[in-house]
């Protein structure tokens, strides 16, 4: 079942799918929750938010960043001026001290910034992964790297001051002697033999030592896959769970429709069951199979969590997103999970839309193509100006256009030949000659 999510109702509990179509203003919704929870108590290094570009990443920190600043102002300057934005109004209701309060919180999360997680899902392993240190899985065999120097020398450097610092004494063996045995023995499957003499006694200790610590410190995975793949094989350990998710009290994953089967595996084991996490998302928009993104991991977080969805569209023309409805209606996108979600617009939206003698236009028109040549579907269409966008739709030749506020510049290349599925009975009501308007 889905419901409407409401941006100043209370704030999660539990885990829940936020499907958020094109235009119901999704980076809006998640700056406006992550103010909230920070104003309402949560310090702002407690907050998860994890995106799937370094370039959503920054647009997402400034977002935040900027999203504090106003609420704080806002809420400074509510005793004289109400606020226009809601999720402001709402933090500026109650007393004079909650008020203050909330604005004291918002003042330190900005001076605290630095200290957020707003990153990349793959940034967030690798930093888990420090955090976890000798608790983390071990790279598998094959992805040793023996000849890497700087490896060795930070074990037999970390050897050496374990064993020889806690003394005043001269240590029996010299720095650079301590480096060669520890490149003798870090990578060498060979027995360290038995000492005999008291220098032997002091090269073996340390031999076995460093080989030890070897063990203890993985190499640098090698790319992204495999941190997460480490950061996976290390959260089968319920104490590496508790580690990971008591960091955060709130999880927020943007973009969800992107995540792979293994991001997915990760958010299940570390944040699902510990932690209030809010999968951000589209189905619609899962355009990243090519590299490995998985729209069944989103359609499974569906099933196992309630879905809730941003409801009001802030992009669009009214007429356009009421055709756009009655278009698609219900009509299984890929999956019979993923359909349009129906959206509102403002109370107060106007259409932009007019035709050449200023005429209010409508927000689409159907007209079905009687011959229309098969190498329309290979060429690109440059649209400018207030000439319309074509959406091809339909087996049976059918044209839906789109029409845009004159101040629109747009490009589209016309897509592929449309599938049968497409509702083909929609164009039964379209005539040849002057198409049917919404």
């Amino acid at each position: 079942m889905t419901n409407q999510f409401d941006l100043c109702g209370p704030l999660p509990e539990s885990s829940l799918v936020l499907e958020a179509s094109a235009g119901t203003g999704k980076t809006y919704a998640l700056a406006a929750l992550a103010t909230r929870m920070i104003a309402e108590g949560t310090p702002i290094s407690r907050i998860l938010i994890c995106t799937f570009s370094r370039a959503a990443r920054r647009e997402l920190q400034h977002r935040i960043r900027s999203r504090l600043g106003e609420t704080a102002r806002d809420l400074a300057n509510s005793p004289v001026e109400t606020p226009a934005d809601p999720v402001s109004r709402l933090l500026a209701s109650g007393s004079a001290k909650e008020v203050a309060e909330r604005q004291t919180n918002l003042a330190q999360a900005l001076a605290d910034f630095d200290s957020a997680w707003i990153t990349t899902l793959h940034a967030f392993a690798h930093r888990e992964l420090q955090i976890l240190g000798t608790a983390a899985a071990q790279l598998p065999q094959r992805w040793q790297l023996p000849s890497d120097p700087n490896r060795t020398r930070q074990v037999a450097d970390d050897a050496y001051l374990e064993m020889f610092c806690r003394t005043t004494e001269a240590p029996p063996l010299k720095l650079s002697l301590a480096r060669d045995i520890a490149t003798q023995v870090v990578d060498s499957p060979a027995l360290i033999a038995p000492a005999t003499t008291d220098e032997g006694a002091a090269r073996t200790a340390f031999a076995q030592e460093a080989r030890r610590r070897a063990n203890l410190r993985p190499d640098e995975p090698k790319n992204h896959d495999e941190v997460l793949a480490l950061l996976l094989e290390s959260l089968d350990s319920p104490a590496a769970r508790e580690v990971v998710a008591d960091q955060f009290d709130y999880v927020m994953i943007d973009e969800f429709q992107d995540t792979d089967k293994l991001q997915w595996q990760i958010i299940t084991k570390a944040f699902l069951d510990a932690s209030t996490a809010i999968l951000i998302g589209d189905p619609k928009q899962a355009i990243y199979g090519f590299r490995g993104a998985d729209v069944n991991c989103y359609l499974e977080a569906t099933r196992t969590l309630p879905r809730q969805t941003l409801a009001t569209n802030y992009r669009s023309d009214p007429p356009t997103v009421s055709a756009v409805s009655m278009l698609f209606g219900d009509t299984p996108l890929g999956a019979s999970e993923i359909r349009l979600t129906p959206v509102n617009t403002p109370e107060k939206a106007r259409s932009r839309l007019f035709d050449d003698s200023g005429t209010c236009a409508p927000g689409m028109v159907l007209r079905r193509l009687m011959n229309p040549p098969k190498k329309q579907w290979q060429a690109n269409t440059i649209i400018r100006g207030r000439n319309p966008l074509v959406m091809a739709i339909s087996q049976s030749w059918c044209a839906a256009t789109i029409r845009q506020p004159r101040c629109w510049n747009t490009s589209r290349a016309l897509a592929s030949p449309p599938q049968p599925q497409a509702r083909p009975a929609l164009c039964t009501q379209i005539r040849p000659t002057n198409g049917s308007c919404f």
